[in-house]
């Protein structure tokens, strides 16, 4: 990377998921074009990618590293985090599926009291072992390294068994009727399995949604009609 500039602008794009051009030449003192020209060299180099005004981190055909995806708009992850914790009673049952957005649910969960939490999130299991009234179901199918998410068919068809009282999905955007869109944006092609498992749980759901107000990324919360997990 050619400057100190640049790293810093590629330091503020993944932790609010965008910069501006005129955001920058002021926080800078630098002219636009100087500006335009640095946000032309990151997208060159693939690390950004140019929009109107600005640039944001790479979505799409190439998934954007995890630990770093962690660190996006961490202030908007937590507080919706804070917000759908609060909408989980004690001694529910609830699905939790691939996200980051999703593991910051779960840190906002460990002092719930007697969930039953079924999650094809290999992270979440992990955080949520340290509440011992939590029973953990992990859902089997294929082990994706990269996000530590189990995928595929045998995954999609286990979640097809339960039926929970809350779902707490990651998914890559909101269409117009308010409805989650899954792994159409964050994952490769070869990950095409990863929207099955969500859509069971989308169509049972209603109420409650959230998202960190980006358009590409989110959480909900969503209650289906109340029914016990088990199948």
């Amino acid at each position: 990377m050619s400057n100190f500039r640049q790293r810093e602008i590629l330091e503020l794009a993944r932790k609010d998921g965008k910069v501006t051009v005129d955001g920058l030449a002021e926080a800078y003192n630098v002219t636009v074009q100087t500006i335009r020209r640095d946000l032309s060299e990151l997208a060159e180099s693939g690390k950004l990618e140019r929009v109107h005004g600005g640039a944001v981190i790479p979505s799409g055909v190439v998934n954007i590293v995890y630990d770093e995806r962690r660190r996006l708009n961490e202030e908007g992850k937590r507080a919706i985090a804070e917000h759908c914790a609060q909408a989980i009673p004690h001694g529910a049952s609830v699905f939790m599926n691939i996200g980051t957005s999703t593991e910051a649910v779960a840190q906002e969960m460990l002092h719930h009291e007697n969930l039953l939490v079924v999650t094809n999130n290999l992270n979440i299991a992990n955080i949520l072992a340290a509440n011992q009234s939590c029973e953990i179901i992990l859902t089997g199918g294929v082990l994706r390294r990269a996000d530590g998410g189990m995928v595929g068919g045998l995954t999609a068809e286990m979640v097809k068994q339960f039926k929970f009282d809350f779902s707490v999905l990651g998914c890559s955007a909101i269409d117009a009727d308010g409805d989650p869109r899954h792994g159409a944006v964050q994952y490769r092609r070869q990950d095409r399995y990863q929207g099955y498992v969500g859509r069971p749980r989308a169509r049972r759901a209603r109420q409650r949604d959230r998202t960190d107000g980006r358009h590409h990324h989110g959480t909900l919360v969503r209650r289906p009609l109340p029914r016990h997990a088990r199948a």
